[in-house]
């Protein structure tokens, strides 16, 4: 298996195993691709944004200018629109009236809702890509 499906595999494992909780500040699609991240590179880029419901991270999204804003600085990196998205990469997908950030994986993006739990968006939903992998 890959190291970034292993990765994935254990951020995964962390909620649905009772180490996370699933809600806003704790198992959310911002808390899902830190902790895909800390599994794959050792790094918390969720230190220093904490909230813990959904009115404080509405306020944390709309003080960075938007979700894909919020994730280039946690992630020091902005999205890279010639990318072309690959398992491993962070996404936000746009489905509906809602955008959520998630992993991709094979032809789809997985993220964690507050209240719906894992669920996986189409890849063409997917509006902005940061690569997470050397080629």
């Amino acid at each position: 298996m890959q190291e970034w499906a292993q990765a994935v595999q254990r951020a995964v494992l962390h909620y649905k195993g009772g180490d996370g909780d699933v809600g806003y500040g704790s198992g959310d699609c911002c808390q899902f691709i830190s902790r895909y991240l800390l599994e794959l590179t050792g790094t918390d880029y969720a230190a220093g944004f904490a909230y813990d419901d959904e009115a404080s991270a509405k306020r944390l999204i709309v003080s960075h200018g938007g979700l894909p804003a919020l994730i280039s600085t946690a992630l020091e990196a902005s999205p890279d629109p010639a990318h072309d998205p690959q398992p491993g990469d962070v996404a936000v997908v746009h489905v509906g009236n809602e955008m959520a950030a998630g992993v991709v994986g094979q032809g789809q993006v997985l993220c964690l809702h507050p209240d719906e739990g894992f669920v996986r968006c189409p890849a063409e939903a997917i509006t902005d890509v940061w690569p997470c992998l050397k080629s």
